[in-house]
């Protein structure tokens, strides 16, 4: 007969083998869920981009760029809001660093605005189809971007969270080895790691932060190189009738423009007054604060 003693340490055995299978099911199993939820939320964000243009909103910019001991070197803070010209909404700069334009500054300023209502006002049918298929590439180029998200980075749920009354899922996202970029924007996806929250109900992107995790380089370093510790972030906002949209977004970073110059750099944008496109009307993208 065995003893109680050899039968409780297979007994134990057994179940540190069950536990060990559970655990391992669960995780399996939290992998495959995170890539759904992550795909979803991409699809899902390409859907809600085309109600995005439902609104229009006053944009605020602020930019700052460090001395070389984290002083403030200088700042410039711009606003920028809609005109409505016969029935074209264009974004036009309205203050810098508080104050009006000059009157040298707001005079050209208009006359930008009046050439764009000019030039979309008398297109030919040749041009607005030039146009049109212009803009549809660009919604191409982003569709493909959103993509590569999916293909460059593993995703780890790490988390739960309430945002604003509603529940998000937390994920961590770290770039897959051995991925490549196809899409020219895509090519920082391998420098970075990022964090995104996802609200559980709609599927789209509540907030996102990323951080360099090592150099950047655009031109191949020549044009510019963020330095590693770079930082990005968004969060949006969800209208009473479901559309999510940018309430603001920001980058800092330790910079190398044109490989001699060494710059600190933070600019920080946000969006306030969110109002409904009145019907007919077209808000033009073309214009500066986009």
């Amino acid at each position: 007969m065995q003893s109680k003693a050899i039968l409780r340490a297979r007994t134990s055995k057994r179940r540190n083998v069950l536990a060990l299978f559970c655990l391992s099911t669960l995780l399996n199993g939290a992998t495959d869920d995170v890539r759904v939820i992550t795909q979803r939320s991409l699809d899902s964000g390409d859907s809600n981009a085309v109600r995005v243009h439902e609104y229009y909103s006053t944009k605020h910019v602020d930019t700052k760029q460090f001395a070389s001991d984290g002083s403030v070197h200088s700042e410039t803070m711009k606003t920028y809001d809609y005109v409505l010209i016969g029935k074209l909404l264009i974004r036009k700069l309205m203050t810098k660093d508080g104050k009006p334009l000059p009157p040298s500054d707001a005079r050209k300023e208009d006359e930008r605005v009046n050439r764009i209502a000019t030039s979309r006002q008398h297109e030919t049918p040749a041009e607005k189809t030039a146009r049109l298929v212009e803009e549809e590439k660009k919604t191409v180029k982003q569709h493909e971007f959103s993509k590569e998200i999916f293909s460059a980075f593993n995703f780890r749920l790490i988390g739960e969270e309430q945002i604003a009354g509603r529940k998000n899922w937390v994920i961590e996202a770290t770039p897959r080895p051995g991925y490549k970029p196809k899409e020219l924007r895509a090519q920082i996806f391998p420098h970075v790691d990022a964090k995104v929250w996802i609200d559980q109900q709609d599927y789209l992107w509540t907030k996102a932060e990323a951080t360099a995790s090592s150099p950047i380089s655009f031109g191949f370093g020549i044009i510019a190189k963020l330095e590693q510790g770079a930082h990005f972030y968004f969060n949006q906002i969800r209208t009473s009738d479901g559309v999510w949209l940018l309430r603001d977004s920001g980058i800092r970073a330790v910079a190398h423009v044109a490989i001699v110059k060494r710059i600190g750099v933070e600019e920080v944008s946000t969006l306030d007054n969110f109002r409904k496109v009145p019907s007919g009307v077209v808000v033009v993208d073309d214009s500066p604060g986009n």
